[in-house]
């Protein structure tokens, strides 16, 4: 009786009694800076200036787009972390564009 009780209570604690982390931002215009240093730097083959201009392509631009509202859904339902988002998903697509320009 008693332990269903202490089981009941440390629910209702740990349910309303704590304050919900405020979750983190990126933006979209960081996701692309992000992306864009981590491509140039993974990238032995482009030059600084070849890896920039793709980047402002049609076809980068949609798959970085993607990619971002994809993991930012990803991150908002609590499926990945703020350091996921940030460095996994941000590297994911760097090689992802590395072998769409090949």
């Amino acid at each position: 009786m008693y332990s269903n009780l202490i089981m009941l209570m440390g629910f209702f604690f740990f349910s309303f009694g704590r304050k919900e982390a405020k979750m983190k931002k990126i933006s979209f215009k960081k996701f692309m800076k992000l992306v864009r240093k981590d491509f140039i730097k993974t990238n032995y083959v482009l030059t600084k200036k070849e890896a920039l201009r793709y980047l402002r392509t049609l076809e980068a631009l949609n798959e970085i787009k993607n990619a971002y509202e994809r993991s930012l859904k990803e991150y908002r339902k609590g499926i990945i972390t703020y350091k996921v988002f940030k460095i996994g998903c941000v590297s994911s697509v760097s090689y992802c564009l590395t072998y769409m320009y090949e």
